[in-house]
């Protein structure tokens, strides 16, 4: 009796360990790491969607803001985590442009995550503050020119998308443009309303409350068209720098050997949510359009932006 009582024991144990960590997950609390600091567009993007996701999954999903290298400390933190789907990333453009302005990463960009999903695409405005004369992107350049290095632009950070794209600026101008870097867009966007910093390639969301009150004024948006809650204000390609374009988004990472099923758990839960007609609305009243489709999708965008920033990795060195 005693070898068939082991080996019933032992088919019972089998019989429990048959289920996988997908079928499992999730059964705790999810955190959301966003690598910047409270009250950027990041941070609105995450909390929008991770209130609908978290429905999905049946847990909370808790944001927890780390901030400071360009992103790069929160990253890490995420790379370093167990990869059971518990702790995931959210990322911007900055994720494809870090690897160009840090050279000693404490990770690899691609190698130590999987992707999970595409948030959102949506467009930079540049705003400046009242103190600053210029009424366009035009007269701006011309202020830029007549006093080489006094005008500056804020970013949320060294290498990120705000960064890139006040470089670019700068350089597709002709103009010298003074970069200012801070560990998030909201404190870059309260030191444009003081004046202290002259412009900021601003996210639509972060912007909308100090447009409202007068504390800094659209001149374009970044993006190759206008956009449909901003139609009056021009891009910067017609705003005198033809060629212009720059367009940012936000998606989710897991650490890499993440199981595939958590992946594909975590990727139909944050489809859903931005499926969801309620995100929709607030995603697009802060300028932000919902993306969503196969964790593949994500991939190949951080790849193909790998390679378009890796070409532009001059302007952000020497800025």
């Amino acid at each position: 009796m005693k070898p068939l009582l082991g080996a019933m024991l032992g088919a019972t144990t089998v019989f429990f360990a048959l289920p996988t960590h997908g079928q499992q997950f999730p059964s705790q609390p999810i955190t959301l790491v966003v690598p910047f600091a409270p009250g950027g567009a990041n941070d609105t993007v995450a909390r929008v969607v991770a209130r609908s996701a978290e429905s999905r999954l049946g847990v909370p999903i808790v944001v927890e803001n780390k901030g400071g290298a360009g992103g790069t400390i929160g990253t890490e933190q995420v790379a370093r985590a167990r990869p059971d789907g518990y702790t995931i990333l959210l990322v911007s453009a900055a994720h494809a442009i870090n690897p160009l302005v840090y050279p000693n990463l404490g990770y690899d960009g691609v190698k130590d995550f999987t992707p999970v999903i595409q948030l959102t695409e949506s467009p930079y405005v540049l705003v400046v503050g009242r103190s600053v004369p210029a009424k366009s992107v035009k007269e701006l350049i011309g202020l830029a020119r007549s006093a080489p290095g006094r005008y500056t632009y804020a970013s949320s950070g060294t290498g990120s998308a705000p960064h890139l794209a006040g470089a670019l600026l700068g350089n597709m101008s002709g103009t010298e443009l003074e970069h200012v870097p801070y560990k998030g867009g909201a404190p870059a966007l309260i030191d444009v309303v003081r004046g202290d910093v002259t412009m900021y390639f601003s996210s639509v969301p972060s912007a909308a409350p100090h447009l409202q009150s007068g504390g800094v004024r659209a001149l374009a948006v970044s993006t190759s068209k206008r956009v449909g809650s901003m139609p009056d204000i021009p891009t910067v390609a017609e705003s005198g720098v033809p060629g212009y374009e720059l367009t940012g988004w936000y998606g989710i990472l897991a650490p890499a050997k993440t199981p595939p099923e958590v992946i594909d758990r975590l990727n139909q839960a944050f489809n859903a949510a931005l499926a969801d007609d309620t995100v929709k609305k607030q995603l697009a009243m802060e300028g932000s359009t919902p993306m969503g489709g196969p964790s593949s999708v994500m991939a190949t965008l951080i790849e193909k932006d790998m390679e378009k920033y890796a070409k532009m990795a001059s302007l952000i060195k020497t800025q």
